[in-house]
């Protein structure tokens, strides 16, 4: 394998030739970092190969929205056979109604269904929807939670202080749309609300007429039934994207029927008009429908229990190295966390050198990395190996 980062290597190369076209050489900030980001040419299950021909574990499932692994045989077929009939089409099909019926079916408070082509879209037509529902201008957001690259007015709310939220809410009650939060923060490690927290915001939401936003973009893959399942929270509005779409870009919104008829009820004028050239694309539907089909509820469980296995053996290795971090997550959501220390690259380099993929912004520094970074790479084989 060769050693990270190599000036000569093939991926340093088209880093060069990105710079001439790209800001900061990159059109995806978050795939690359410092010097140079590795360039994938192949993936193959939980594998992925880079422009230098070094496979690697991946971790980063293009940020968990490949959640069956790199080029399934069951989706690349389903595509194969798809894209030989339609890629794209100014029309309907049958497949838009497969997939919405199979979501509709799946989350108890979806019942009705508007797809757009990422989570950033799914959550911009959540805000827009509950503005033009609710003839309010903003919506509240919790703290440290990301919701796509989306500016939209909000209210911001302290993560699980009930007390401090409550009072923010109602000091801005007659502005307010809604509320739209996920159960599990991403950028917070995978940290949860807590139970009170989101029974909270739920009560509030409904004594004072306004929508609750559930972002199950990241979340939806914790259960068979999505995170409200988990969380036993009702939304009135769910933005639904990754997993959905099988490795395809995809986005959806979901809903009940009275908050979603604000795209279209049988008038000529509805309050919303949603258009996009690519919305309900037959590849995505196509792929979606299998991956999805594919997740069942024994599934999930399985990778699931894969994550708190993971989480388990970090924690061990972090321990045993005295190292300032911590492992967490939920189900098979899993992160590394710095305990009173700034992240740096270090572990990130090493871990690459050592057939790992991760995210370079969960990394730790450990003063016995060569050891333990070595049992982690073999933990990891262990619990994610091929059949």
């Amino acid at each position: 394998m060769s050693k990270y980062p190599d000036p000569s290597s093939r991926s340093a190369q088209l880093f060069e030739r990105a710079k001439h076209v790209f800001p900061d050489g990159s059109t995806r900030r978050t795939v690359t970092f410092d010097p140079y980001p590795l360039y994938a040419v192949s993936g193959r299950g939980c594998m992925v190969m880079d422009a230098d021909g070094v496979e690697r574990i991946d971790f980063i499932n293009n940020y968990s929205s490949m959640i069956h692994g790199h080029s399934h045989p069951k989706i690349v077929a389903a595509l194969a056979q798809q894209a030989g009939k339609l890629m794209a089409v100014g029309m309907p099909t049958e497949s838009d109604i497969d997939l919405a019926e199979l979501l509709v079916a799946r989350l108890p408070t979806v019942e009705h269904v508007q797809f757009c082509n990422s989570g950033t879209e799914a959550v911009m037509l959540a805000v827009k929807a509950a503005r033009a529902y609710t003839d309010r201008p903003r919506v509240a957001r919790v703290e440290g939670a990301y919701h796509g690259a989306y500016d939209f007015e909000n209210v911001m709310l302290p993560c699980n202080d009930v007390e401090r939220a409550l009072q923010l809410l109602e000091a801005n009650k007659a502005e307010l749309a809604g509320i739209i939060f996920d159960p599990i923060i991403g950028r917070l490690g995978f940290a949860e609300l807590t139970p009170a927290y989101i029974r909270a915001l739920r009560s509030w939401t409904r004594d004072n007429n306004k929508l609750l936003i559930v972002d199950e973009v990241f979340s939806l893959r914790i259960d068979y039934h999505g995170a409200q399942a988990r969380y036993k929270v009702e939304a009135d509005l769910t933005a639904l994207g990754k997993i959905i779409g099988g490795g395809i870009p995809i986005g959806a919104l979901g809903g009940r029927k009275e908050i979603m008829a604000v795209f279209g009820d049988g008038s000529a004028h509805p309050k919303l008009h949603h258009h996009g050239t690519y919305n309900a694309n037959p590849l995505a539907m196509t792929a979606g429908k299998v991956s999805m089909e594919m997740l069942t509820a024994d599934e999930i469980a399985r990778i699931n229990a894969l994550g708190e296995r993971l989480v388990q053996g970090i924690a061990k290795i972090l321990k045993d190295a005295d190292a300032p971090a911590k492992a967490q997550g939920v189900g098979s959501m899993v992160a590394i966390a710095p305990i009173n220390t700034p992240f740096t690259d270090r572990v990130h380099r090493e871990m690459l050198n050592r057939g790992v993929l991760m995210m370079a912004r969960i990394t730790t520094d450990s003063q016995k990395r060569e050891q333990r970074l070595k049992e982690a790479r073999d933990f990891f084989i262990q619990c994610f190996a091929r059949d």
